[in-house]
Order: structure tokens, then C-alpha cells, then sequence
């Protein structure tokens, strides 16, 4: 099974969807692709929803995803990630925001819009 990520828009945001297998590389390879089309669209809320990909990822690899998120959203207003309850781990949130990036994880994909929704920080 391959990696696939798909790029949609929806009411402001613009909206990453991974699937499949994930390493670092990969999930690297998304958030490049959605900081490229975040500013190229001047879409500056974005949500990524993980929750259909089976993550490979050491504790190192999830520090480096989280500052590789922010080096690569950094033009951007807020971004929301979804995954599933079981890869809810806070290390790659707590690299992004501590690097600049104003991010928060849900497990739940409504709860993620509506953060995403909210007022500018």
C-alpha cells in the first residue's frame, strides 16, 4: 500500500488528508507539500487529517516531524492535526509550537474545525 495524500479546500481552510504507510519522509513530504500550497493559496488555516495513516515514526523522527511542520507552515495561522487516539502521542505538537508554529492535535475531526474556526491568537 502507498502513501497518498489528498489536497481540497473547505470554508477557509485547506484540508491535507494522508493514507497509508508513513514514515518521516513521507509525512515530511506532506507538510511540505500543504506549506507550498498554504501560501500559494494564501490559505493560512489548515487542517491535516492523519487518521487513515499507520505512522512509522521513533520519538526522535516525531521531534523532527513537529519542527519540520512549523519550518513549513510558518507563513500560516493555525493548523489543526487529526489522528487516531492510538498515535496521540504530543511529542511532534510539542517540537512544532515550540518552534513558532501555533498547532494543536484532536482526535476528533469537528473539534479540530471548530478550533480551527476560532479567533486569530
Amino acid at each position: 500500500m502507498a502513501f497518498t495524500v489528498t489536497v481540497t479546500y473547505e470554508a477557509g481552510l485547506l484540508c491535507l488528508q494522508g493514507a497509508g504507510p508513513a514514515s518521516l519522509t513521507d509525512l515530511c513530504g506532506l507538510a511540505s507539500l500543504g506549506g507550498t500550497v498554504s501560501q500559494r493559496s494564501s490559505q493560512g488555516r489548515v487542517l491535516v487529517d492523519l487518521r487513515d495513516t499507520l505512522p512509522e515514526l521513533s520519538f526522535t523522527d516525531h521531534i523532527q516531524l513537529g519542527a519540520h511542520f512549523a519550518h513549513e507552515f510558518r507563513q500560516a495561522e493555525r493548523v489543526a492535526t487529526v489522528v487516531q487516539p492510538r498515535d496521540r502521542v504530543g511529542t511532534s505538537e510539542k517540537a512544532a509550537r515550540r518552534s513558532g508554529l501555533t498547532l494543536q492535535t484532536f482526535t476528533d475531526a469537528n473539534l479540530a474545525r471548530e478550533w480551527l474556526a476560532g479567533p486569530a491568537a
